[in-house]
């Protein structure tokens, strides 16, 4: 999950049935707030294998312009 490098989610502290860690991940504060359209964001992030290259970086974006054309935020958060 990318969202992580961002510091948008972090590992949940949950456990599986079998008592391991379930994988599960929780939005963070930071998170919480750029979904709420209150935070703005480094555009870009560079990740080789799935670990950070180079920190956030770029132009700030709110979520609206990060989630593009390919989603309508407000069709996305009708009813939350």
């Amino acid at each position: 999950m990318v969202a992580r490098f961002w510091g948008l989610i972090e590992v949940a502290d949950t456990t599986n049935s079998a008592g391991a860690p379930a994988g599960a991940y929780k939005l963070t504060d930071l998170g919480k707030r750029f979904v709420r359209g209150l935070e703005f964001l480094p555009a870009r992030v560079d990740v080789y294998n799935n670990e950070l290259v180079k920190e956030p970086y770029g132009d700030r974006r709110d979520i609206r312009t990060a989630l593009s054309a390919k989603f309508n935020y407000d069709d996305l958060m009708r009813g939350l």
